[in-house]
């Protein structure tokens, strides 16, 4: 299993975290890895010609009226993916942000192909898309609403930024 991470955006307590949500043992060591170019690599959000025309749609959709993408990787049998459903993606606190957004839910149950496609290890995936169509964040795991708004607004064009969660 590989985990990225922006150490730019994640601290290493954040990182640390998310490794044992997963029932893993963090430990820290000293960097032998070159440091990170200065200029990250952009992964621009494509739709597989194969894949369910509510994908494209939606994208299409997205990119029509200049949206960013929610793109939200689950299955019904997985706790945290329903967790992250109710407690966050229909949380009142974040609605009139997510309606900002193109919100797609992805059933890996049913179109486990596109799990392979997106290369996703692990449920809940989120992948954050601006509205040029650059992945700019990526969730693995359960995140409250408070901390699901900050990956949101990084999707947001500059400038477009909303008050914090109360």
């Amino acid at each position: 299993m590989t985990i990225a991470f922006d150490p730019r955006a994640t601290s290493v307590e954040e990182l640390e975290h998310e490794i044992e949500a997963l029932g893993y043992q963090a430990e820290k060591s000293a960097a032998t890895a070159a440091p990170a170019p200065s200029v990250a690599r952009s992964e621009i959000f494509g739709v597989p010609p194969d894949a369910p025309s509510y994908l494209g749609e939606a994208l299409q959709r997205a990119k029509a009226a200049w949206k960013p993408l929610v793109v939200d990787f689950w299955a019904p049998w997985c706790g945290p993916c329903l967790k992250l459903k109710r407690e966050t993606l229909e949380s009142p606190e974040l609605a009139g942000l997510l309606a900002r957004f193109e919100v797609i839910a992805v059933n890996l149950d049913e179109t486990p192909e596109l799990g392979k496609f997106y290369r996703v290890s692990s449920i809940p995936y989120v992948l954050f898309v601006d509205s040029k169509g650059t992945v700019v964040d990526r969730l693995l795991g359960f995140e409250p609403p408070a901390q699901f708004r900050l990956r949101l607004e990084k999707a947001l064009p500059r400038g477009e930024e909303s008050p914090p969660v109360r």
